[in-house]
């Protein structure tokens, strides 16, 4: 995650309350996800390299970080940065426009939710 192009100063989230009011108002400010074949900055934690890496049923690219680990832990080449590129350059297309999708519908449903319990 890199930093956010703007950012309120610390008098703004000291004048909220502690805890999850702070943490809700500084996710306003907090970019999206970035995929890269190198380690990078991760602004939100604070750390130099991070691996989003969780089951490789739901996510493609969890898919591809474990076969990086498993290549790894039996002393074999890893792919490189090219090839990591050529594997999610449709990926991340669809998968933006998946989410838009989710998105709108979420809101379509809200929407009539909220028409049909007006009063």
């Amino acid at each position: 995650q890199r930093p956010p192009v703007s950012f309120p100063d610390q008098l703004f989230f000291d004048s909220l309350p502690e805890k999850y009011c702070r943490a809700a108002a500084s996710f306003k400010y907090m970019t999206g996800a970035v995929i890269s074949s190198s380690p990078e900055l991760h602004w939100g934690l604070g750390i130099d390299g991070y691996v989003q890496w969780t089951s490789p049923i739901r996510r493609y690219n969890d898919l591809l970080v474990h076969w990086q680990v498993k290549k790894l832990l039996h002393n074999e080449i890893p792919l490189n940065g090219l090839d990591i590129v050529r594997c999610v350059m449709g990926y991340e297309g669809n998968l933006q426009t998946a989410n838009q999708i989710a998105r709108k519908s979420d809101r379509y449903w809200l929407i009539e939710y909220l028409k049909m319990h007006k009063n």
